[in-house]
């Protein structure tokens, strides 16, 4: 459940990161998951496009029931509609440019001294909860909440938000950089408290 993102020059999204996302002072030497924006619904093509060129990337899909006329059937559906996640180094100038080349891609997202990182933590959490294959689903966005670490389970190791609900507990995981969210059940138990 991989994927990634076109445009003919170098050009950068303007709106500011969320509090948690760290934008450079510089082009970072070390490699470093960035955002890219796609053109609408074009998310597994790109996906696709950065296969072929052997660019590393992260498109989380989520399973979707859906009727058709005679029948019902299940398709995977970007968890983020609109966004493809790549990791390189962006001081690297060929790998922004090919990133930048594919059909479809339509930005970084950053300014113009270059592509915001998101941290680690918070991709890690997203491909934990994917890869969990656990029931999933967007969720809206969390600013403020009790920050918890998941210690036992498939989900050992995320990161995020605990939320309760009438008759149960979801972890919210965030990507802070573009503000979206998706939660999971999580068991209590397996859960403690991580100071900011």
């Amino acid at each position: 459940m991989d994927a990634f993102a076109n445009n003919r020059g170098l050009t950068y999204a303007v709106d500011p990161p969320a509090a948690t996302a760290v934008a450079p002072v510089e082009l970072c030497p070390e490699p470093c998951w960035y955002a890219v924006s796609t053109r609408s619904r074009h998310e597994k093509v790109v996906a696709q496009e950065f296969c072929v060129k052997q660019i590393e990337h992260f498109l989380p899909l989520v399973p979707q029931r859906r009727r058709w006329s005679d029948r019902y059937v299940t398709i995977h559906e970007p968890l983020f509609p609109g966004y493809v996640l790549v990791r390189m180094v962006q001081a690297e100038y060929v790998q922004r440019v090919a990133v930048l080349e594919c059909r479809n891609v339509v930005r970084f997202i950053g300014d113009d001294k270059g592509a915001w990182p998101i941290p680690e933590a918070e991709v890690s959490s997203v491909k934990a909860v994917i890869e969990s294959r656990l029931e999933c689903s967007p969720y809206p966005y969390l600013r403020k909440g009790t920050l918890v670490e998941v210690i036992h389970g498939p989900l050992a190791g995320a990161t995020g938000i605990l939320i309760r609900e009438p008759r149960r507990h979801r972890l919210v995981v965030s990507i802070s950089l573009f503000a979206r969210s998706v939660s999971v059940e999580v068991d209590v138990a397996d859960v403690r408290r991580r100071n900011a």
